[in-house]
């Protein structure tokens, strides 16, 4: 389910998978990322919904960290 798009054309929302519910991020050329993927594995977390996204790319959403619901806002890293 799609829950937000921003200004840019990006989409975030939630998946079912195999694993369970996933939050996800649709980019505007229709490929599909885990926002699971995008976090240093073995941060303890569990992404399962994304409920919104700015403009400065920043999501909004629920997941489970370390056994416990929690709330979670993921901003983007720029290398430069």
């Amino acid at each position: 389910d799609a829950w937000r798009v921003n200004d840019k054309g990006f989409v975030v929302g939630t998946e079912f998978r195999e694993s369970g519910l996933r939050a996800v991020l649709w980019a505007p050329d229709n490929e599909v990322h885990d926002l699971n993927d995008l976090i240093p594995a073995g941060a303890g977390w569990v992404l399962d919904e994304a409920f919104d996204i700015n403009s400065r790319m920043e999501i909004v959403g629920s997941g489970i960290h370390l056994g416990h619901e929690h709330a979670y806002l993921l901003k983007p890293v720029h290398c430069h």
